[in-house]
């Protein structure tokens, strides 16, 4: 799909339809071969317990970024591979360790940090979190949760950085992304893309 093609989609269709649609795809920009992106989705849900489902996401899976800064960039080898991962195991395992750092180290951290995670508690409402989020060091999780995504990073995707997101359930993923999908529907009704 060209830069038109992705424009003439956002704008004829619902975001919440794209956002569904792009998720179930069997083929994305990052793997535009079945085989190979089923090889890499099965070796994200060997490292991780309670996946439910998951989906390349972003750039490597629409090829162009909603993000409104990137004006539609597309796909290319500084890109990184975004991970979203559906799993309300893993989403409540990462959410208890963040509230246990809370609940014990909340008033000895930097008012930056609390401050982020102040930030981080309305995405949590919006049900989605990682590991990445639970400050201070050591944190077991978050190391066993960066091995994995460094185990990731490997010739299949060009050792691009990876990046994840777990969400409580597949609703809250589809709300996730048609909220792009809603800014880039709006910028094209105004031909600022």
């Amino acid at each position: 799909m060209n830069r038109e093609e992705f424009i003439t989609n956002i704008r004829e269709h619902q975001p919440d339809l794209l956002a569904e649609t792009y998720l179930a795809a069997d083929t994305v920009t990052a793997f535009p071969n079945p085989v190979d992106y089923a090889s890499f989705k099965t070796r994200v849900h060997q490292q991780l317990a309670g996946v439910e489902s998951l989906s390349i996401v972003g750039t490597g899976n629409w090829r162009f970024s909603l993000n409104p800064d990137k004006g539609l960039k597309e796909f290319d080898r500084t890109s990184d591979i975004d991970i979203a991962v559906v799993s309300s195991e893993q989403f409540n395992q990462t959410w208890e360790e963040l509230r246990r750092v809370h609940r014990s180290r909340w008033y000895t951290l930097p008012h930056a940090i609390r401050e982020k995670i102040r930030r981080n508690a309305e995405d949590v409402y919006a049900g989605f979190i990682t590991p990445m989020w639970i400050p201070g060091d050591p944190c077991e999780l978050r190391y066993r949760f960066k091995t994995i995504l460094n185990q990731l990073r490997d010739a299949s995707v060009q050792f691009k950085p990876i990046k994840m997101l777990f969400f409580k359930n597949e609703v809250e993923a589809i709300d996730y992304y048609k909220r792009g999908f809603l800014l880039a529907k709006k910028k094209v009704e105004r031909d600022e893309i």
